[in-house]
């Protein structure tokens, strides 16, 4: 199981760093790709220790696929857990489990899978922002969950989506849902951003409005979107990049809901085996703030929640969790119980 699904992340890995950049021009080019394929096919970003050796490796002259083949060879030979270890974390895991009502979708999908992978094929991948084609790879399933929640929360009514954080998939909303209104929002940037841009935005999405917020500093927003406007805000892989109270952030994606309206939040879980086995070993699986290449697109977890922790912050910030589930969109490794998965998924309510 565990090198099938090795395997599957090779594949996916396959078109971005052997096809686009399979001839870095020198070792600053070439390490930041490495320490992507490092981060996908560990489940993990890496430690000061690994980005150094792979920068000596470079260094000494080895080119960008033969350090990649030695990563690949040492992933592979790496020692799976024994029995004992794997009770272990299960039994810490157990400590940070909230059972949440699971949602009907799990089993019993609201959108065509059919559908999904036409349009999914068509997004324009000549025309992706940098990054997005790799990246959607790996996220592809989380991506036909959360479109799946959101049908689930709206329903076939007219409604209005918020989405904060933006990626290609945000095209699809409308051609799923057509009864959405879509808005978006996203941290402020540059005009000469090669990421997500407003303008981009409007050239490549069916969008409404756009909101540029800094979620770390929500008061200096120019423009903040209307309180109890929306009947879903989804904010999905943001929660674990932002260095604020996270109280506070859920406080204010709350107070954007109509009092009917519904947040769908996901963030990684903690408690997943992949983090269990680095304490296992003696690390740790929360890294520092990583320098190399100068980190322009800040993809970095300055903290990831467990499930129960997650539970009280939703309660303090005022909402209550009307289902959620442990999700294992990136690893494909249902056999896992469920406190060892590597995603948690929930939809939240306000308080009445």
């Amino acid at each position: 199981m565990a090198f099938k699904r090795l395997k599957n992340k090779l594949k996916k890995l396959q078109s971005r760093f052997f096809h686009h950049y399979s001839k870095p021009q020198n070792s600053f080019e070439a390490l930041p790709f490495l320490l992507d394929v490092y981060q996908v096919i560990n489940n993990q970003q890496p430690d000061l220790d690994t980005v150094q050796k792979l920068g000596k490796q470079l260094e000494r002259g080895l080119s960008f696929r033969e350090v990649l083949n030695s990563l690949i060879s040492q992933r592979s030979q790496l020692p799976q857990p024994e029995a004992a270890v794997v009770d272990l974390f299960t039994t810490i895991a157990a400590q940070a489990y909230y059972p949440w009502p699971v949602p009907s979708f799990i089993d019993q999908p609201q959108l065509n899978l059919n559908q999904f992978n036409q349009l999914w094929e068509a997004l324009p991948r000549a025309e992706f922002i940098i990054g997005q084609a790799d990246y959607l790879q790996v996220h592809k399933t989380r991506f036909w969950e959360l479109l799946n929640a959101v049908k689930f929360v709206v329903g076939d009514c007219p409604a209005r989506l918020l989405e904060f954080g933006n990626s290609e998939v945000s095209a699809l909303y409308p051609q799923l849902i057509p009864t959405i209104t879509l808005d978006l929002s996203d941290r402020v940037v540059a005009d000469d951003y090669i990421g997500f841009t407003e303008a981009k935005c409007r050239q490549k999405f069916k969008i409404d409005q756009y909101f540029s917020i800094d979620l770390e500093h929500i008061g200096k927003a120019e423009k903040l979107p209307n309180p109890a406007g929306y009947d879903c805000v989804v904010f999905t892989e943001v929660l674990e990049h932002l260095c604020a109270d996270p109280q506070q952030i859920i406080e204010f994606l709350l107070s954007l809901l109509k009092p009917s309206g519904q947040l769908i939040l996901s963030t990684p879980n903690y408690f997943r085996s992949e983090n269990l086995l680095q304490i296992s070993q003696g690390k740790n699986p929360q890294p520092y703030h990583p320098g190399f290449a100068g980190n322009w697109d800040g993809h970095y977890h300055y903290r990831e929640y467990s499930a129960i922790e997650l539970d009280s912050l939703i309660k303090s910030a005022g909402g209550t969790v009307a289902w959620g589930y442990y999700s294992s969109c990136w690893d494909g490794d249902e056999s896992r119980s469920r406190s060892l998965r590597g995603n948690l998924v929930v939809c939240v309510r306000l308080n009445p």
